[in-house]
């Protein structure tokens, strides 16, 4: 190998050279330093490093900081030229232990905080370079290999801040890691495992924290709303089925946005005959709400309809959701809407969907019981009611009954939750179809799923993108659900096989449970009269040990069935009476109008049939996200057999760090912008942002956000105990410490004597700001020696005690009128005053 050769292959980093390897950055963590140190001997380069030619400032920079490493020192960039085409003409990398603090930081007057460690000694050691006009290369001018300061440990290296770097690879992992809800803290664990330990990382925690909020900035740089938007038009231009609608304030700020993708809209079109609307609190910066519109689909697993993030809570805002909703679900509108009773609520899905019938939460209801009534009893009734169909007379008998009984007839919540009892009432309820749900049990559940991933600190952008990694989640734990209707096969486990059966193979599994239930009840049913009638029977059943009654009608021209409990009509389902008339009638299967299609197996065929043109499973920059999760499973595999051999690591390294080399060239060409995690460079400028003219919405405080309850309860001081507005920072002690900062000026310290006579029982304030207890000599502030001054307040008059062999003030203090203020010297001469108030 020639000279001019030699140069080029130790510092082109770029160059498959085999003798160019050994200095390139891409393999800085595959070769040891031993090996780099036995080919090119670190104490023996001033003459090799003089003589090399860079092709860019950053190989320079990467050789330097390589040799830094191998050697145990930091490096930084110091000075530079620039020409007026943006060429680097001169660079010059320095040692990091360079230059010296400034003078002024070592004499604070007001230093409160300890100082900084010194890290600087005036070290000389460097490596400039000159671009050279000729060959448009870097060549080098100077390289100052003596340091004054010792070079640090083998095991310090690691923390030097030149040598400390979270990668775009490593962040790739760090963001697929953080979108799944892992803690960086945990992330951080993670890597050191990996890599054999926290050394062998490549950076600290604080590195992961740095730029995980970088990159958390950048995304938000253009605007929280606009970045949103503009995530929703991505997904819609890769997704034609795709839908969201948004609205703006008068002043352009973003108010309300709603979404649905593909599988909600049809989800909706088979499910949305029953509808759930709840908000949930505390997901996102700007304490919005996010309401969540869902049901139950035929494997009785909860489903999302829509979803949507709403600056206010008016029947305004409620009403433009309700009617985006319906618009964008091709105008069909539910037939029940439950809730948890919000007025602005209510009065939106009245003027929405009148036809509609709505259900207060069960839940809800129970919990306001609890604190309006405080009455077991009553309690125990509602509920009752709420659960079980009372005939109408006997619903308002014992109500009333037990009102007197628990003294509750002039409660005014009592009084208006009865007028309500359209809303909540079973009796009154039992004949709408609510797919067997009382309450908004479904929502919170859902609700509660998704703070596992959304946080309150989030931003818009990034929670909506974090609800569809939990939506993806939440379907995939449903798709067990059809594994198990689809691919297993039912234990018969009735003397009724045949209706069993039938059920079985007619309903999906969850649901064909819960119609079991019914199947096996039917046996404690008689039929204790029976009625012809012109087209079928009427079927008179009592329970065992029970006075009520139920009727059932059968027309056997159609075989339907009809109960007077009317399961059929608000659940869906056959009830035991109807199977103990099937029993009754020898029916081998069913009847058909006795199943509902919502139920079956088949209650999504049709729409699962129907294929959007244009439609594409994932959007266009969550592609990079899988494609690195596919690349690191299927790699997985040969790395564990390859680590197990030599020869086998030694090739699948070479392979890789040669795949590496050629795919970072690609990445360059295509025109990525290393540093950005992916994004391609564009102007900022021209970004496709500029064109949605939305601000980001106000901060606020919603009906549901938690309120400390007591807003005047300060915190307590870790050091002191006092809750006087200042934490352990800034305690009075700390502030007044001659050991920890010294006394600095004449400071004023006001006290206040609460009659005992002592300092050491007094009360003082810092400033106009702090307070705390005095201890007396015991205290910092009276722990070295020195003069206590009483002085006047015009300064006529003084006294001084020496206060370094006295325990107590009880002889000046008791003595003072108040008319003057006393000084405290110390050794130093630095003094601080205070005066009785």
């Amino acid at each position: 190998m020639d000279q001019e050769k030699g140069k080029n292959a130790v510092i082109n980093l770029n160059e498959e050279d085999e003798n160019c390897e050994l200095f390139s950055s891409s393999e800085e963590e595959f070769i040891s330093s031993e090996t780099i140190e036995k080919n090119y001997p670190v104490d023996d380069m001033d003459e090799e490093v003089m003589n090399m030619v860079f092709d860019t400032e950053e190989d320079a920079y990467e050789f330097y900081n390589l040799y830094g490493k191998l050697t145990g020192f930091g490096i930084k960039k110091a000075d530079v030229k620039i020409s007026q085409d943006g060429t680097v003409r001169y660079r010059k990398f320095a040692c990091s232990r360079e230059g010296k603090r400034h003078e002024r930081y070592y004499n604070l007057a007001q230093r409160i905080r300890q100082p900084r460690p010194e890290t600087r000694t005036g070290c000389l050691a460097c490596l400039r370079i000159k671009h050279d006009k000729a060959s448009e290369k870097y060549v080098v001018t100077n390289f100052v290999k003596e340091h004054n300061h010792k070079m640090a440990s083998k095991s310090s290296i690691p923390y030097l801040w030149s040598h400390r770097h979270v990668t775009d690879a490593d962040y790739a992992q760090v963001r697929t890691m953080k979108m799944a809800g892992v803690k960086t803290s945990q992330v951080m664990k993670f890597f050191a495992m990996q890599c054999g330990g926290y050394g062998n990382v490549g950076f600290v925690l604080k590195d992961l924290y740095n730029r995980v909020d970088k990159e958390r900035r950048v995304l938000i740089e253009a605007g929280d709303a606009k970045n949103a938007i503009a995530y929703f038009n991505g997904r819609k231009a890769s997704d034609k089925s795709f839908i969201f609608e948004y609205d703006v304030d008068e002043e352009s700020r973003l108010k309300t946005l709603f979404w649905a993708d593909y599988e909600s809209q049809l989800d909706y079109k088979c499910f949305g005959d029953v509808l759930i609307f709840d908000s949930t609190y505390n997901v996102n910066e700007y304490h919005k709400p996010l309401v969540v519109f869902s049901g139950v689909n035929n494997h009785y697993n909860t489903v999302v309809f829509g979803t949507a993030l709403v600056s206010g809570e008016s029947v305004e805002e409620y009403e433009w959701l309700l009617h985006t909703l319906t618009k964008t679900m091709g105008g069909r509108k539910p037939k029940a809407v439950i809730t948890d009773g919000d007025k602005a609520m209510r009065r939106a899905i009245n003027n929405v969907f009148p036809d509609a019938r709505h259900r207060l939460c069960i839940w809800h209801l129970m919990k306001n019981a609890d604190a309006k009534a405080k009455s077991n009893v009553f309690k125990s009734m509602f509920g009752r009611m709420m659960k079980k169909a009372y005939p109408i007379g006997d619903l308002e008998e014992e109500w009333f009954a037990v009102l007197g009984k628990c003294g509750l007839r002039q409660n005014k919540w009592v009084e208006k939750i009865f007028e309500m009892r359209l809303l909540w009432a079973e009796s009154l309820l039992r004949d709408t179809f609510f797919a067997g749900m009382r309450s908004t049990q479904r929502c919170e559940q859902m609700n509660a799923f998704l703070k596992q991933y959304l946080k309150k600190n989030m931003r818009f952008y990034e929670s909506v993108i974090i609800h569809e990694l939990a939506l993806t989640h939440l379907r995939h734990t449903g798709a067990k659900a059809v594994y198990e209707t689809e691919d297993t096969i039912v234990v018969l486990a009735t003397a009724l096989q045949k209706l069993e059966k039938h059920a079985s193979e007619v309903y999906t599994r969850n649901v064909f449970f819960r119609v079991k239930k019914h199947l096996n009840r039917q046996g404690l049913y008689d039929c204790y009269e029976r009625k012809e009638t012109w087209n079928g029977c009427i079927f008179f059943l009592k329970k065992y040990a029970d006075d009520r009654t139920w009727t059932v009608e059968l027309n056997r021209r159609t075989l339907s069935l009809k109960c007077s409990c009317k399961k059929m009509e608000w659940k869906g389902l056959p009830c035991a009476h109807m199977f103990r008339v099937m029993l009754m009638e020898n029916m081998q299967s069913i009847p058909k109008s006795c199943i509902l299609k919502r139920w079956t197996c088949e209650a999504r065929e049709e729409a699962d049939n129907e294929v959007l043109e244009g439609r594409q499973e994932i959007y266009a920059e969550l592609v990079q996200t899988a494609r690195f999760g596919t690349l690191t499973s299927i790699c997985k595999e040969m790395c564990f057999f390859a680590s197990h051999m030599d020869d086998g690591f030694a090739r699948v390294r070479d392979i890789v760090i040669k795949e590496t080399n050629n795919w970072r060239r690609a990445w360059v060409e295509r025109g990525f912008d290393c540093g950005t995690n992916g994004r391609l460079a564009a102007d900022p400028k021209k970004s496709r942002l500029s064109q949605y003219c939305v601000k980001d919405p106000e901060r606020t405080r919603a009906k549901g956000d938690r309120v400390h309850t007591n807003k005047n309860k300060a915190a307590k001081c870790g050091n002191c105990g006092l809750r006087d507005g200042h934490n352990k920072r800034t305690c009075p002690r700390n502030l007044l410490s001659y050991d920890a900062c010294g006394i600095s000026g004449s400071q004023a310290i006001h006290y206040s004597n609460p009659g005992s006579g002592t300092m050491g029982d007094s009360r003082f304030q810092f400033g106009a700001s702090s307070s705390g207890d005095f201890q007396g000599v015991q205290h910092p502030f009276l722990s070295h020696s020195g003069m206590l001054n009483r002085v006047d307040r015009d300064g006529s008059s003084s006294q001084k005690i020496d206060h370094s062999q006295s325990h107590t003030m009880q002889s000046p203090w008791s003595e003072w009128n108040g008319t003057g203020s006393y000084t405290i010297a110390d050794r130093n001469s630095y003094s601080a005053s205070f005066w009785k108030s």
